[in-house]
């Protein structure tokens, strides 16, 4: 089940690609969705007694994608892409 929660959260974040034309950056838009959704995560973790490994490794993930998905609005950051052990490439 917290497999499906990251990835459900991973799919959702990377949505964010789908508001390529809107040509705010990243700081400009609300952090209220970010919120929201690490709640959630949190509240699937504490619901399903996850054990810390498991539940770290979930957290790392959804951040990692959350990370990615806003990467391209900013000004000073660059792509975790090369960076992290598996991440070769990240779409644009």
């Amino acid at each position: 089940m917290i497999l499906r929660a990251i990835f459900a959260t991973a799919l959702l974040l990377a949505n964010s690609w789908a508001w390529a034309g809107d040509k705010k950056v990243a700081a400009e838009h609300p952090s209220k969705v970010t919120s929201t959704w690490f709640e959630l995560l949190y509240g699937v973790v504490k619901a399903e007694k996850t054990p810390p490994p498991p539940a770290s490794r979930a957290y790392g993930v959804a951040a990692v994608a959350l990370y990615e998905s806003v990467v391209g609005g900013t000004r000073d950051n660059r792509s975790l892409a090369g960076q992290l052990n598996g991440l070769n490439s990240v779409p644009l």
